[in-house]
């Protein structure tokens, strides 16, 4: 499934404009997008030995995650997110020049898969890692709670307008089966899993108090084990090697 429809399809120059103004790409008064920050991080150090060598942080904002910089390329829509690195491109990931084989490992968290094409952007990140390489990759799912009054819960891919810094921000959310067979097809296989914002995304779903919701982020460490909890993360993030 492509998703070129036209009348549901984003708007890249919104999106490089909103992060471009952007003072931080996680505000720190932001709990909710802290607590996903936290559990990127966390996740990273616990693979960080997968990830070394050269190191494509692809949809970067600026942000390194505990990983040194001194390898890594940083990828970004905004430039002035990503300028002051040694080694940067601006662009959007489905359109990333590199040559195939380039990484040794890439990361792209921080939900920027959502903000592209997923077949493409993956496709894309797939042909640029060598063999055997790592791929850290989070996303905002469709079967997150936080979408279950809407008509994007539990769909494919579905355009949705996320509250972010004040703004009603367009972007896609995709569902696990969908990403997990972009992943098969891209040969990348994944060897850890990790969700996050499930009793949060309960919550905010009912109750609309995003600070309020964030407080039962305690409650994910058990309810990602517990079915059908753990089908409706508002967040997955995977550890996968390219084949």
């Amino acid at each position: 499934m492509q998703l070129n429809d036209t009348k549901s399809a984003l708007d890249i120059n919104e999106t490089t404009e909103f992060y471009e103004n952007v003072l931080e790409v996680w505000p720190t008064d932001d709990m909710w997008h802290q607590y996903s920050k936290q559990m990127i991080e966390k996740f990273i150090k616990k693979n960080q030995k997968r990830l070394c060598g050269t190191i494509l942080n692809a949809g970067s904002g600026g942000n390194i995650y505990g990983l040194t910089d001194k390898e890594m390329t940083h990828v970004d829509i905004a430039a002035n997110k990503i300028s002051m690195f040694a080694k940067y491109v601006v662009s959007n990931i489905e359109n990333m020049s590199f040559e195939n084989c380039s990484f040794d490992s890439c990361i792209c968290v921080g939900s920027v898969i959502n903000y592209c094409d997923a077949i493409k952007a993956i496709s894309k990140i797939s042909k640029v890692l060598k063999p055997n390489g790592y791929l850290i990759l989070e996303y905002e799912s469709s079967y997150g709670y936080e979408y279950r009054f809407s008509s994007a819960y539990k769909k494919i891919a579905q355009p949705v307008y996320a509250d972010y810094q004040g703004k009603k921000l367009k972007q896609w959310v995709y569902s696990p089966y969908y990403m997990k067979s972009i992943l098969a097809d891209s040969n990348l296989k994944i060897l850890k899993i990790k969700l996050f914002h499930i009793a949060s995304g309960l919550n905010y779903s009912c109750t609309k108090d995003i600070i309020k919701a964030t407080s039962y982020t305690k409650y994910d460490s058990i309810l990602c084990y517990i079915p059908p909890f753990c089908l409706h993360a508002n967040n997955e993030i995977y550890l996968c090697k390219k084949l």
